[in-house]
């Protein structure tokens, strides 16, 4: 089965750079722009309402980078400040020009009856120029196919509740979900082609239901393959950006695919790498081996949270 979410959330925010996300130049910077993106998404942009806001001769993740920063009431009011860096503790999955994948420490979750565990996929600026904060990515409206892998999933076929989001009684430590921090201002989705989505029902999952009484009693959870979605956040943004939760068994390999953009509309390149979820697995390939030992012993005798691939998930 594959759900799909249609969402727009989070608060307005003011705008900035004059109003250039005002794209059907109406004098608000709102949910009819950012249907303008998504309909132009992948082409050069349609002359007098052109969504190619960053001039670049392609509507894509930049354009709904700059967008989501400008997600307003007028136009033309002054940028929101962005957050100066915040601690981050994190393996690096994979290495960006700007914006690098991280991983936060792994660790279990459950009732033990799939050896589950879990950790948090996250966008960081690491170049120290607040520019580069992480603003808006892409899974899905390009064609990527996101994060895949052995994905365990919690939801509720009875209630018809599920959780491709952060957003439910279901989207607890043992589902997989998008959006796991929720920003001051919020964030956006086209309820088109950038749409969170998931699947589940791929195989099934002997772990009880954790959500809270009552709902725990109509909890299903099983495995899915993909979460997907193209979203944008707005107002202020941190120099982290924690994205999504996954839940995969001890071993399991996933495997990201998308394009990520900063505050400005820069665009990262196209990331597709696999990485392995194990506590042991410091350095975040796909295997735990001599490299993750030579890291224990570089770090002996600290507690290893100065070290990017850190050593301290006991």
């Amino acid at each position: 089965m594959v759900v799909t979410c249609l969402l727009v959330t989070g608060q307005l925010s003011w705008g900035q750079l004059a109003g250039l996300g005002d794209i059907n130049n109406d004098g608000v910077i709102d949910i009819g722009d950012l249907a303008q993106v998504g309909a132009q998404w992948g082409t050069g942009g349609v002359p007098g309402i052109s969504a190619d806001l960053d001039g670049n001769g392609l509507v894509s993740v930049g354009d709904l980078a700059i967008f989501g920063r400008e997600f307003t009431i007028p136009v033309g009011t002054p940028i929101p400040p962005l957050h100066a860096p915040i601690p981050h503790t994190f393996t690096i999955v994979h290495v960006g020009n700007f914006l690098d994948w991280t991983i936060s420490p792994v660790l279990p979750t459950g009732d033990g009856s799939e050896n589950l565990r879990t950790t948090t996929l996250s966008l960081v600026n690491r170049t120290g120029n607040i520019n580069n904060n992480p603003t808006a990515y892409d899974f899905k409206a390009s064609g990527f196919g996101g994060i895949t892998g052995p994905l365990h999933q919690h939801h509720s076929t009875t209630l018809g509740i599920d959780s491709p989001l952060n957003n439910t009684q279901y989207s607890t430590s043992i589902d997989s979900h998008l959006r796991e921090q929720l920003p001051a201002g919020g964030y956006v989705f086209d309820p088109g082609l950038m749409a969170p989505q998931e699947d589940y029902n791929n195989a099934p999952s002997a772990e009880a239901s954790n959500a809270p009484s009552p709902f725990d009693t109509f909890g299903d959870t099983d495995f899915g393959t993909f979460l997907t979605g193209t979203a944008s956040q707005h107002q202020s943004i941190d120099n982290v950006w924690n994205m999504a939760r996954i839940v995969v068994p001890n071993n399991g390999l996933v495997s990201v695919h998308g394009q990520a953009a900063n505050g400005v509309g820069g665009e990262d390149a196209v990331v597709n790498f696999t990485f392995m979820v194990n506590r042991a697995n410091i350095n975040g390939d796909t295997a735990v081996d001599i490299g993750d030992l030579a890291l224990v012993g570089a770090q002996w005798g600290t507690n290893g949270l100065g070290h990017p691939l850190n050593w301290s998930a006991d």
